[in-house]
């Protein structure tokens, strides 16, 4: 599908292994979420989250160690939301509800034409799956590029303890 922009060793091995080091290591904070689409309830649909950059506002201290990387390689005008996603493997592959990202930042900022980007961490059997039907497996260092306007959906993993991907949503320059 010419919408989606899949790139593949996305990050340089020195960044990607300073991100992975960093979102998987003993002091990296995550916040327990009840649901992975906003009105969602479904109660196996829990996850824990870092919000890096929420409605434009910087909210991490580790902002520069997770967004420079991306930043010199992509052609970013306004950074919207950006969140680091953790998902533990619950023995079945749950998936969230179709959703659009940060939908409501895009409207609030009266912003058309949006784009939204899913860094994979670590590989597995996850994936993101698309309305249109496109799959993306989850691979470290893969980096899927989307028009904001893309329903899709996160299918959790079966075989590794843990799924990790980094959101953006960004308009162009």
């Amino acid at each position: 599908m010419e919408k989606l922009k899949i790139y593949k060793n996305f990050l340089n091995k020195k960044d990607f292994k300073n991100i992975s080091d960093l979102v998987v290591s003993d002091y990296f904070p995550y916040y327990y979420q009840d649901y992975q689409v906003k009105l969602e309830k479904h109660p196996e649909h829990q996850y824990f989250s870092h919000t890096v950059i929420t409605d434009g506002k910087m909210n991490s201290n580790y902002y520069e160690k997770l967004i420079i990387p991306f930043a010199i390689k992509l052609n970013i005008k306004d950074l919207i939301q950006v969140g680091v996603n953790f998902t533990v493997n619950q023995n079945k592959a749950v998936a969230s509800d179709w959703h659009i990202d940060a939908v409501n930042e895009f409207k609030k900022r009266k912003i058309k034409k949006g784009k939204t980007a899913i860094y994979y961490v670590n590989t597995n059997n996850g994936y993101t799956e698309f309305k249109t039907g496109e799959k993306v497996k989850s691979i470290a260092n893969q980096f899927v590029i989307f028009d904001n306007n893309l329903k899709h959906k996160a299918v959790q993993q079966t075989d590794t303890k843990y799924r990790i991907v980094i959101n953006f949503n960004y308009t162009e320059k």
